[in-house]
């Protein structure tokens, strides 16, 4: 569930997209594609220019404008290669409205809103099934389906890539706990990193 306004809820199911306004109770299907309506929905993000992206399961992202309000779809078809999955799993965006894209089954992409382009960003991992996302500190931090690489840290200026391998349980959720210690929901219940030491705690 996104909050959108004070009135106003995303609603992501296995049975498609839905707004809900809690000012008259009314529940409404949002079409995000007319060959598929009933999309397995995993994922939303409300960005800075209050436009809501969307992650399907095998069915791209899509955005939808908070202008024309019109839907945008993003597939490998039609991002030229520049967004490789099709199960979209998780959505993160930084301070220059840059969105950073994960998915199960094609890693890790970027959106940029100036060129309204997406690129592929290559991770020195084993894996292309990316489950969670969180900026701190300046960094990316990126969880993924993976007992040798659950978790990776990117610098978002350079771009270059660390990997924490003791934390060798997959990652499923990236949060932060309290300043300067993240919270991680892995295969076996809950981690904490503290970033002074980079040491896991569980």
């Amino acid at each position: 569930i996104l909050c959108d306004t004070s009135d106003l809820l995303w609603v992501c199911s296995n049975v498609g997209l839905f707004q809900y306004n809690t000012r008259n109770n009314k529940l409404t299907q949002i079409i995000t594609s007319p060959a598929q309506p009933n999309d397995n929905i995993y994922t939303s993000l409300k960005d800075k220019e209050g436009g809501i992206w969307i992650g399907t399961f095998f069915q791209g992202a899509y955005y939808l404008s908070p202008k024309a309000r019109q839907i945008e779809c993003y597939t490998a078809e039609n991002t030229a290669g520049g967004l490789k999955g099709s199960a979209i799993s998780s959505f993160c965006e930084d301070k220059d409205g840059k969105i950073y894209i994960g998915s199960e089954n094609g890693g890790l992409a970027k959106y940029d809103p100036h060129s309204g382009r997406i690129q592929q960003i290559e991770l020195p991992i084993k894996t292309d099934n990316i489950l969670a996302l969180k900026i701190y500190g300046g960094y990316l931090w990126v969880g993924s389906y993976s007992f040798t690489d659950p978790l990776i840290r990117l610098d978002l200026k350079t771009h270059k890539a660390e990997i924490f391998p003791e934390f060798s349980k997959c990652t499923y959720h990236i949060e932060e706990y309290q300043k300067g210690v993240l919270m991680l929901v892995n295969r076996s219940g809950i981690s904490f990193i503290d970033l002074t030491t980079e040491e896991p705690e569980e």
